[in-house]
């Protein structure tokens, strides 16, 4: 009787091997309590794939709201500085040139030490100002840092019907 029962095992698995092949998303499992027997199919939950999926998308929604929050905004803050409205040239203009052409900005204290710590260009000295002063110059836009730091000033002017930015400053 033994012997009949482990014939019909036999049969049964050789039969279910025969029929079954693994599908192309799965993988044979192999180790050392298998050795020796038929490759056992090992499938992923088909209906776990949505869940884990939407899971996903959700931890990925938090980590991206979660940097969002932690990156400052960059905020509007208050300026110290003068403005002029003239013509396109700045001193001693002649009386025929119409003097509502441009508007000038001359900034001062923090706007202007933020202003001239962005410009990427190099700080030269000697072009504006008292010796040990630094300039940086970026097409129309003019900045000094003045005292080793103690004083910023900047200058720049936007000629309204192109809108291009101008010298602001003779020097």
């Amino acid at each position: 009787m033994r012997v009949g029962i482990l014939r019909a095992l036999a049969e049964s698995q050789a039969h279910s091997d025969r029929h079954h092949s693994l599908p192309k998303n799965c993988a044979p499992a192999h180790d050392a309590l298998t050795v020796g027997y038929p490759p056992r199919m090992i499938e992923p939950m088909p209906r776990a794939r949505p869940r884990i999926e939407k899971f996903m998308k959700i931890m990925l929604a938090i980590a991206t709201l979660t940097f969002a929050a932690s990156v400052p905004a960059a905020d509007y803050t208050p300026l110290q500085g003068t403005y002029m409205v003239g013509g396109a040239t700045l001193i001693d203009p002649p009386e025929s040139e119409a003097q509502d052409t441009h508007f000038y900005v001359d900034l001062e204290g923090n706007a202007a030490r933020d202003l001239y710590k962005a410009l990427k260009a190099k700080a030269e000295a000697g072009v504006c100002g008292e010796p040990g002063d630094l300039t940086k110059r970026s097409g129309g836009v003019q900045c000094t840092m003045v005292k080793g730091g103690k004083e910023y000033h900047c200058a720049f002017g936007v000629e309204l019907r192109t809108q291009h930015v101008v010298s602001g400053v003779v020097c």
